[in-house]
C-alpha cells in the first residue's frame, strides 16, 4: 500500500480527487482488506486522475514542472534560446503522450524546455520528455549512461537528417561578461555547435569534410563528386551539407 501512495500527482489534482473521494461509499472505503485497499486505492486515483485529464484538457500534464526563472540579466548580444527569444508553436512527447500546436521555447544554456502559457512559463522535467518540434525542427533526447563511449552526451539535439543514417546538431551557449564603455557589466551569449552522424548503430563526431568522407569511406569518391558538383561547402552551410549528403549516401547504398 505504502507504493501505490508514492504516485505521481499533481498539486493542482489533489482538491479534485478529494472531491471525487468524498462521492465514494464510506463503508466501501474503510471495510476493505490491507490488499483489497491497495488495489482499490490505485484504481481510485487513476480513474480520477483520468477524469482529471479529460476535465482539465491534455496541457494539464505540462504544468507538471516549475515555474522558470529565467535570467537576473539582459542580454546585449544573443540570447539562450534556440531560434528566438519568444515562444514558438511546437509539439512534445512528456510522460509519453503528444501534446500538439502548445507554445514552446528551449534554453539552449540550461538544457531545458519551457512551456509557456498567457500567464506562466513552466519549465518541463527532461526526463519526462522523449522529443519536441519548435516549427520545422524536431528534437529527441539521447540518454548516454556511458560516458566513455563515443555516442554523445545526454541532452536534447536536432535531428538534422533521419533515415539509414541519422544527422544530429546540438548547440550548446553559455554566457560571458564583457566590460563596456559606460565601465557596466554588459552580458553575451557565445554559441559551440557540434555534429554526429550515427552509421552502423554508432555515433561519430563530425568537425571536418574530411571526417565525414572517412566516417562514408564505403562511397568516399561518389560522395566527394556529389559535394562539389551540387557546391556543398560543410563550412559555409554544414547543416545543409550534412543533411544531404546522408540522403544521398542512403540511396547509393540501398
Amino acid at each position: 500500500m505504502a507504493n501505490s501512495r508514492r504516485m505521481n500527482i499533481p498539486n493542482q489534482f489533489r482538491f479534485f480527487l478529494f472531491i471525487i473521494l468524498l462521492q465514494l461509499p464510506v463503508v466501501k472505503i474503510f471495510a476493505q482488506s490491507s490488499a483489497e485497499d491497495s488495489i482499490f486505492y490505485t484504481k481510485t486515483i487513476q480513474n480520477a486522475l483520468a477524469t482529471y485529464y479529460r476535465s482539465a484538457g491534455d496541457q494539464s500534464r505540462l504544468y507538471n514542472g516549475t515555474e522558470y526563472a529565467g535570467y537576473p540579466f539582459v542580454f546585449t548580444e544573443g540570447f539562450p534560446f534556440f531560434l528566438s527569444d519568444k515562444a514558438q508553436k511546437g509539439s512534445i512527447i512528456y510522460d509519453k503522450v503528444e501534446f500538439k500546436d502548445v507554445d514552446l521555447l528551449y534554453d539552449e544554456m540550461t538544457g531545458v524546455v519551457i512551456f509557456q502559457d498567457e500567464r506562466h512559463r513552466i519549465q518541463l522535467l527532461n526526463e519526462r520528455i522523449s522529443g519536441f518540434t519548435l516549427g520545422d525542427y524536431k528534437f529527441i533526447r539521447i540518454v548516454n549512461d556511458n560516458p566513455g563511449s563515443n555516442a554523445p552526451s545526454t541532452g536534447f539535439y536536432n535531428i538534422l537528417y533521419e533515415g539509414n543514417l541519422r544527422v544530429l546538431k546540438k548547440e550548446i551557449k553559455t554566457s560571458r561578461i564583457v566590460n563596456s564603455f559606460s565601465q557596466e557589466l554588459t552580458h553575451v551569449v557565445d554559441v559551440k555547435t557540434y555534429y554526429y552522424v550515427k552509421i552502423n548503430h554508432e555515433y561519430v563526431q563530425i568537425t571536418s569534410q574530411k571526417e565525414l568522407l572517412n566516417s562514408l569511406s564505403l562511397r568516399k569518391k561518389e560522395i566527394q563528386r556529389y559535394i562539389k558538383s551540387n557546391k556543398l561547402s560543410f563550412k559555409k552551410d554544414t547543416d545543409n551539407l550534412l543533411a544531404k549528403v546522408a540522403a544521398y549516401y542512403d540511396l547509393q547504398t540501398k
